[in-house]
């Protein structure tokens, strides 16, 4: 038997059909985890994690993932506040809405963040963050004082240098 310290982790990756999953599962058993891919619901079974990568637009990612039925386990275990790693378009999905190549999505995974998935970023438009977006009440305006962080890990400080660097290449 392997001893506790030396347990590998089960890491679910949804395969719908657009994302990086060699690279993914592949960087994953690096890192000590066992990967599986999820392709029907019934896949995540004893999961401990669950890692949505994707390449492409939501319009198609969301229908995919309809179709495979993944929506709603994927929204349970997101609101069970289980561990999850969005990888871009994998993440770009728990938003509101996505303007990629003009598709409308309201998916049914958002966080309420607003709308993500934009290709402005390509077209040399970078939206920089600003320093009271580091302000957990700024996002979660009714939650208990106790459920909040006072801020972030990461502050606004520790990211300028590379805004100012990125402006400078753009």
């Amino acid at each position: 038997m392997t001893p506790a310290s030396k347990r590998r982790p089960l890491v679910g990756i949804v395969d719908y059909g657009a994302g990086n999953l060699v690279s993914v599962a592949r960087g994953l058993e690096i890192a000590g985890a066992e990967a599986r891919l999820i392709r029907r619901p019934e896949d995540l079974g004893d999961v401990e994690l669950l890692v949505v990568p994707g390449v492409g637009a939501a319009a198609p990612a969301m229908a995919r993932l309809e179709a495979a039925g993944l929506v709603d386990p994927i929204r349970a275990w997101l609101e069970a506040d289980r561990w999850f790693l969005g990888i871009c378009l994998g993440l770009q999905l728990l938003f509101d809405g996505s303007d990629e190549d003009g598709a409308e999505t309201p998916s049914r995974l958002p966080l309420g963040c607003g709308t993500g998935g934009s290709t402005a970023l390509y077209g040399m438009v970078m939206d920089r963050l600003r320093r009271e977006d580091f302000t957990p009440r700024r996002f979660f305006p009714d939650a208990p004082d106790a459920s909040l962080p006072e801020a972030w890990p990461i502050g606004y400080e520790e990211l300028e240098p590379f805004y100012d660097e990125a402006e400078r290449l753009f």
